[in-house]
């Protein structure tokens, strides 16, 4: 479950990290067959009905679930941009800027559009760092903290009822914004205490991606793609159910 990295435009499929994955895990596991399965979501209020859908339709045994950056990133700003419609956006305060109760307005997510990504060259400092440093002076990165871990630790749930392996990978970095890159290494080690902690299996695909991104400093490039799949190749090694 995660965004645009499992069919990230201008990548040759056979090169994305799931591709990778399989090829790998049909090299070494030639007796075992493997189906590989995507979903969206796009904002972690909707993360619970989404992977229960994808979990009802598809059956899956293991469920990665990428930490999107654009999905964590309005949780800790303090001026959230939400949809009227398709052409209108406008502005408003996070939710628990003053009631800090671990609850999401679904007025900010209930009419999310998605558009083809045009990549445009920004300032590495610019009014989104000072939206999140807004945040940060607020408080709300602890509350984002607090939110989402709350919400894997439901899913956790959702995977345990329905003995599905549950799997997080991290939110890449993000070279192309300065204290967005800071603030997903922030978000990275506290997902790995997190999961940790809750014995969920955990991949730092911040850690091991760091380097291997396109000019726009946002996307993947193939190696990064060949890395991260190898990472999820790796925690599959142990796994009985392949032996």
């Amino acid at each position: 479950m995660g965004g645009c990295i499992n069919q990230q435009p201008g990548m040759e499929d056979n090169k994305l990290f799931h591709s990778v994955l399989e090829v790998l895990l049909s090299e070494k596991f030639t007796n075992v067959s493997f189906s590989i399965s995507h979903g969206m979501y796009f904002t972690f209020d909707h993360l619970i009905q989404k992977c229960s859908s994808f979990i009802q339709i598809n059956k899956p045994d293991i469920l990665y679930l990428f930490v999107r950056p654009f999905a964590l990133m309005p949780l800790q700003k303090l001026l959230i941009k939400y949809n009227v419609n398709r052409d209108i956006q406008k502005r408003a305060i996070h939710p628990a800027f003053i009631n800090r109760k671990l609850l999401w307005d679904n007025l900010l997510t209930e009419k999310y559009y998605t558009r083809n990504y045009v990549f445009i060259p920004r300032k590495f400092i610019d009014l989104r760092d000072l939206n999140l440093l807004l945040g940060f002076v607020t408080g709300l990165h602890h509350w984002s903290r607090l939110y989402v871990s709350k919400q894997i630790q439901l899913l956790n749930d959702v995977c345990h009822e329905k003995n599905v392996d549950l799997r997080i990978i991290s939110p890449p970095g993000n070279p192309e914004a300065a204290l967005m890159n800071v603030t997903l290494k922030w978000y990275s080690d506290f997902l790995y205490n997190f999961c940790q902690k809750k014995h969920i299996c955990f991949i730092n695909a911040n850690a091991i991606t760091t380097n291997y991104f396109e000019a726009d400093g946002v996307h993947l490039n193939e190696e990064g793609h060949r890395k991260l799949g190898t990472a999820l190749y790796n925690s599959c090694l142990n796994d009985s159910r392949l032996t």
